[in-house]
C-alpha cells in the first residue's frame, strides 16, 4: 500500500508515496473523458457549482468499475465533496482561485480519501490496509501497494 503524505502540503509535495508520486496534477486536457492513465480521475472547477450533475453522470462509478473498487455504502454526492475538498479546493486555493481549474487526481489518492472518509477513522495503518483491502475486488489488478 502506498503512503500518503498530506498535512497542510499543497499539491506540489502532497504525494501519494515515498517516491514523491503526486497526489494530484493540473490537468490541461478536456472533460471527454474523466478517466485518464492508469485509473486517475479528473475534476473540473465547475463540478463544484454542480455536484448533482456530477454525481448523475455517474464518473464515480465509472471509476469505481474501471479499478475494481467496491463503492457500497459510499454516498456519492458527499464523496464528491470529500474529494473535492482534499485536492481541487486546496488546488484553487493555492493557486489564488482561478476561474478555470481542472486537475487529474491519482487514483491511490481517490482510493485513500474514500476509504479514510467512509470507512475511517484509522488509528494504525493494518486497519487501513484492511479496509482497503475489503473494497478492492477480484480483478483489482492494479495494485494499491507500499
Amino acid at each position: 500500500m502506498m503512503n500518503i503524505i498530506m498535512g497542510d502540503a499543497t499539491a506540489h509535495i502532497s504525494t501519494v508515496s515515498d517516491e514523491g508520486v503526486p497526489a494530484w496534477t493540473r490537468y490541461p486536457g478536456d472533460l471527454d473523458n474523466r478517466l485518464v492513465g492508469n485509473g486517475d480521475l479528473v475534476l473540473d472547477m465547475a463540478d463544484n457549482s454542480s455536484a448533482d450533475k456530477f454525481v448523475a453522470s455517474g464518473i464515480l462509478d465509472k471509476w469505481a468499475e474501471a479499478l475494481d473498487f467496491s463503492l457500497e455504502g459510499i454516498d456519492r454526492q458527499t464523496a464528491f465533496y470529500a474529494l473535492s475538498s482534499s485536492t481541487l479546493l486546496r488546488e484553487w486555493e493555492e493557486s489564488g482561485g482561478p476561474e478555470h481549474l481542472r486537475i487529474r487526481v491519482h487514483r491511490d489518492f481517490v482510493v485513500h480519501v474514500l476509504v479514510e472518509s467512509f470507512d475511517g477513522p484509522f488509528y494504525d495503518k493494518p486497519d487501513f490496509d484492511e479496509a482497503v483491502s475489503r473494497r478492492l475486488g477480484p480483478k483489482a489488478t492494479w495494485a494499491y501497494v507500499r
